[in-house]
């Protein structure tokens, strides 16, 4: 039986505005879930698929960081108790993980290899007009940009009921990311001199996780003073604008360059400049994702000369099940602060302002709330 027509926001065209259109989704079959969303954040990935700079098929519907709650479920393959039911909350995600592929056996969930019958045909397609039956691309294997999405199992995580979803949404990309760069990708010890270039929705919580590490410096760097005054009350113990004395005004002040550099831009440019700004023998963790193509010239000297480390992390290498409880944990502790991340909320329907609103200087996450 399928579920009954909603509305979702499809991107026809990249570049062009998204139109709302009843759209219709299978039902859940084994080890899936159909979510009623509540809120869904923008973040810059949905911005670069819909602008049309990284390419995906057409027609499709975008967004990925979403919350809100089952209306339905399929039966476990794995035959073990039912952990969701319908009426659980739950923040949504893009991360799709199998727990038995070579990766997930290592523990490396957000580097999952398995297909899944959704990978394999989206569930999403059009339900009326002459176009009546289209399938559509499910956009980072979400398609949050509609009331209802049909996902694995693995990608969502239950949140409790006192955790509004506006807040929760974010839990579900940006926070996740920035969190798990730090936590899971770094983990530095104790007094470490730590620098987060690009102060997003990502890069703040680079910074919040940061800090719970008790850093000597924390240092934020981004070109938005809004940003960088968030980042202060997040936590940053420094500030700086990007410019070309940088790294020696970090050098400075973290006595010889940051132990960690953590790049939540897409920007090659800011990579290199965060290389440069590592002592000997730093790392640096990115986690920005650059267009297609973008090549990242570096002195390769210093790998072998001065020991430095230059890694990628996927979602902050996160694992959603634990990494979302811990967040929510510290959360309820008023460890981690949500409020601050959240900025204009929209009604579903003008989504397209919404768009607009993540794409203007100093703004944080706009949301969509359905």
């Amino acid at each position: 039986m399928n579920s009954d027509s909603f509305q979702a926001a499809v991107s026809f065209e990249a570049g062009a505005p998204l139109v709302l259109r009843s759209v219709a989704l299978d039902a859940p079959q084994t080890d899936e879930v159909l979510v009623a969303l509540k809120a869904c954040a923008i973040c810059h990935s949905d911005l670069y698929y819909i602008s049309g700079a990284w390419k995906v098929p057409l027609p499709a519907v975008f967004g990925h960081e979403a919350a809100g709650e089952i209306i339905d479920l399929g039966e476990r393959s794995d035959g073990a108790d039912e952990d969701l039911c319908a009426g659980d909350r739950v923040v949504v995600s893009l991360l799709r993980t199998c727990g038995s592929c070579s990766a997930c056996r290592r523990g490396e969930e957000s580097l999952c290899s398995s297909q899944t019958r959704l990978d394999e045909r989206s569930p999403l397609r059009l339900f009326e007009g002459e176009q009546k039956g289209t399938r559509l691309f499910q956009g980072l294997r979400t398609a949050a940009f509609g009331e209802h999405v049909l996902l694995a199992r693995s990608q969502v995580a239950k949140i409790p009921p006192a955790l509004d979803c506006e807040l929760a949404c974010l839990l579900g990309c940006g926070v996740l990311t920035g969190f798990g760069a730090v936590m899971n990708a770094a983990a530095p010890p104790e007094g470490s001199h730590l620098a987060t270039i690009g102060c997003g929705g990502v890069g703040l919580n680079c910074i919040q996780a940061a800090r719970l590490t008790k850093p000597k410096t924390n240092i934020a760097i981004d070109p938005s003073e809004v940003k960088r005054t968030t980042a202060c009350e997040l936590g940053a113990t420094h500030t700086y604008a990007p410019s070309s004395a940088l790294p020696a005004e970090v050098r400075l002040a973290t006595d010889g360059g940051a132990d960690f550099v953590f790049v939540a831009v897409g920007n090659v440019q800011a990579m290199a400049l965060g290389f440069d700004m590592l002592r000997p023998g730093g790392c640096m963790v990115v986690v920005g994702m650059t267009q297609e193509g973008e090549t990242l010239s570096l002195d390769a000297s210093m790998l072998a000369t001065h020991g430095k480390t230059l890694r990628g992390s996927k979602m902050g290498d996160a694992r959603l099940a634990r990494d979302v409880a811990t967040l929510i944990d510290l959360h309820a502790q008023k460890k981690w602060d949500l409020d601050k991340l959240a900025g204009t909320r929209f009604p579903f329907a003008d989504i397209n302002n919404a768009l607009e609103a993540a794409r203007s200087e100093g703004r944080l996450r706009s949301i969509v709330l359905f």
